[in-house]
């Protein structure tokens, strides 16, 4: 956010706390009018549309002056009040690590270094994960530029007690060239609490690597959340807190308490990953056999040739595809079409299994094209 972006919304922020109220009915789409009824005040400010007004600056400091006028505080001490309202629009994750060996905000050293250490991997891993190259026209930036911008937003707060929690805030910043609605910190750090949602309640038995790949999950987080279970530690608590600047993603639970229940199921999680190898499919033969409409997923099931032979994959996708997809291929679901995707092949000591993710398109015999993902 910009200078002017983060005084407006702290000025707006004052005003929400100290009784002032928006009158709709003589505010614009780029200025508003706030009154006081008590105070027998009204003052004029921005909207966020209206920064891009040449007066906007002027109005915001004219709105400045007025308010320290109407409160009876000289100037240079009212924007002392604001600026101390200033801190960086972040989103927080706070991650608590418990034990009976861990007193009131005092951990070993030992055991703080390599909590702190697999935090950072999970973070790195997460934004090398989830970021793909989205780049806006005419924009130079690469996926690394955005890893760094990503990494560069995230500080740590001083560690709380509570058994021990660590804290950090990721500033919300514009990045002018990262082609989404959101910034590129709401969009990793929506994506890696999803992920962590989905860790907490995966059945490792009954979880392809394909769904592991669609849900967030990569070896990588798997290998470092098993890390933040030091000898001395018996639960992590993980917490998301999130901006009101932007839209708060949907998640099952913002608190999740994992135990070592729930680390040796992602031990598990971990094995599978190791088990795995994938290829890339392009263009490959393969037969539409199943589209299973759950809950909150679809699954399909598709024969493939691959390597002479017809495998059986699954893949896990989101409803709303599944429904254009049987829409476009009509009402004969059964049928020949060619894809690209990833497979996965899970080796097992009987037998091996077959999976998909990264599906970006499946064509029909017919010409007919649907895109599943994002095309990277």
């Amino acid at each position: 956010m910009t200078n002017l972006e983060t005084l407006r919304l702290s000025l707006e922020k004052y005003l929400n706390q100290n009784g002032w109220v928006v009158d709709s009915q003589n505010s614009s789409t780029i200025l508003s009018l706030w009154v006081n009824k008590q105070l027998d005040e009204s003052i004029n400010l921005p909207t966020i549309d209206g920064l891009h007004h040449r007066r906007a600056e002027t109005t915001i400091n004219e709105a400045i002056e007025d308010l320290s006028d109407i409160i009876g505080s000289p100037i240079s001490v009212f924007r002392q009040t604001i600026q101390s309202m200033l801190s960086p629009v972040a989103d927080h994750i706070h991650i608590r690590a418990a034990g009976s060996a861990i007193e009131h905000g005092r951990i070993n050293f030992r055991t703080n270094h390599r909590i702190e250490s697999a935090i950072y991997s999970i973070i790195k891993s997460a934004a090398k994960n989830f970021i793909k190259k989205r780049t806006k026209k005419g924009k130079n930036s690469t996926k690394i530029d955005f890893v760094e911008t990503y990494l560069s937003s995230v500080n740590t707060v001083v560690p709380s007690g509570g058994s021990f929690i660590y804290n950090l805030d990721i500033d919300l910043t514009k990045t002018d060239s990262f082609d989404e609605s959101e910034s590129i910190q709401r969009y990793v750090n929506s994506k890696l609490a999803k992920a962590i949602n989905e860790l907490y309640v995966i059945d490792a038995d009954k979880v392809t690597t394909a769904a592991l790949i669609s849900k967030g999950l990569n070896e990588d987080i798997c290998s470092n959340f098993i890390k933040l279970f030091d000898n001395d530690i018996e639960t992590i608590e993980c917490g998301f807190e999130w901006s009101e600047t932007e839209p708060a993603p949907e998640l099952k639970a913002n608190k999740l308490v994992f135990t070592r229940n729930h680390k040796e199921n992602i031990k598990k999680l971990k094995e599978k990953f190791n088990s795995s190898e994938s290829a890339h499919l392009k263009d490959a033969n393969a037969h539409l056999s199943r589209i299973d409409i759950k809950a909150e997923y679809a699954l399909i099931r598709l024969k493939i040739h691959y390597q002479g032979t017809e495998r059986i994959c699954d893949a896990e996708i989101d409803k709303d595809t599944a429904q254009e997809l049987m829409k476009t291929l009509g009402e004969n679901i059964e049928q020949p079409v060619m894809i690209n995707a990833t497979l996965w092949i899970e080796k097992t000591a009987s037998k091996h299994h077959y999976s998909l993710s990264d599906i970006t398109s499946i064509h029909s015999d017919k010409g007919k094209n649907l895109p599943l993902f994002d095309q990277i």
